[in-house]
Order: structure tokens, then C-alpha cells, then sequence
């Protein structure tokens, strides 16, 4: 994709690159071409897609620069601090227990907030490659990403 390999990435920069090779690359260009140039360029549109998707998500960004530098995020991995695993819990009860617009989307500010600070985190862990402690906030973005997906559900299938 051609830019620089660091956690924070310029969506606007990204999106225009990915339009540009795309409009270079995408398959419908190559129609009148040879069998093995057609195959290159699906593969290589399929990858571009790939790419652009890892890299507009945080976590998905996050976990792959993990991978570059050879430290691991298993699907499974969890947090071992009772403090922030308690935590988790009673936001789940309180997403549970909110039946309003109003405590819903109060939560969901809250919980934007809980992103926007882990991303930060995030940021300066991988600026001082400090990737035990990226990997953790990871692993916490995770769980808030959860959270997230579980109260735009609930106001979807409320409201």
C-alpha cells in the first residue's frame, strides 16, 4: 500500500492509495488480456482488498504489526488483571440491563471514549516499540470492540 509501517495511518492517504492501485489493478481492466495476466490481477486485487481492510481497523492493523515484528495475538488470548476483567462484566450487566436510548447511548459514548484512549495507548506503545505492552492494549481493544458490538446491537434491535 505504500505507506509508512506505523500504527497510526492517515485514512484519508490510505483510501487514496487504495482507490489509485485498485484503478490500476482491478481485474475488469485486464478482461481483454492473457489468461496469466487476468490471474495476476485478481490476485493482486484480492490482496490490495485484504491490505486496505487490515489497515483501516485498529485492532486488525494492530495485530498485523505485531506479526511483522514476530509477537503473536492468539484468538483465544485473554487478560489476566481481575480489575479490568471485572470491569468487562459490569459493562455486560449494564448493557444487559439498559432498555432506553438514553442509558444506551450513554454507554456508547462511554465506551467510545474507552477506544479512543486505548488507540492512543496504542499509538505511543508502538512508537517506542513497546510491543508487550501493544499487545495487552490489544488484547483490551478486543474486549471493547466486543462491548461496542454488543450496544450497537442492542440499540439496533431495540430501536
Amino acid at each position: 500500500m505504500d505507506i509508512e509501517e506505523t500504527f497510526q495511518v492517515d485514512n484519508e492517504d490510505l483510501s487514496t492509495k487504495f482507490k489509485d492501485l485498485q484503478r490500476r489493478l482491478h481485474p475488469d481492466k485486464f478482461a481483454n488480456k492473457s489468461p496469466v495476466e487476468k490471474e495476476y490481477s485478481e490476485q493482486q486485487s484480492s490482496l490490495i482488498n485484504k491490505a486496505y481492510t487490515t489497515l483501516q481497523k485498529p485492532l486488525d492493523r494492530g495485530v498485523y504489526l505485531l506479526e511483522q515484528n514476530k509477537v503473536y495475538l492468539e484468538e483465544d488470548e485473554t487478560i489476566a488483571e481481575p480489575e479490568f476483567l471485572l470491569s468487562m462484566m459490569e459493562i455486560n450487566e449494564e448493557i444487559e440491563s439498559s432498555n432506553d436510548e438514553v442509558s444506551l447511548m450513554e454507554l456508547d459514548k462511554e465506551n467510545k471514549l474507552r477506544i479512543e484512549s486505548i488507540i492512543s495507548s496504542l499509538k505511543d506503545a508502538f512508537e517506542k516499540r513497546e510491543l508487550k505492552n501493544a499487545k495487552k492494549l490489544l488484547i483490551e481493544l478486543r474486549y471493547i470492540m466486543n462491548i461496542d458490538n454488543k450496544i450497537s446491537d442492542k440499540i439496533r434491535h431495540l430501536f
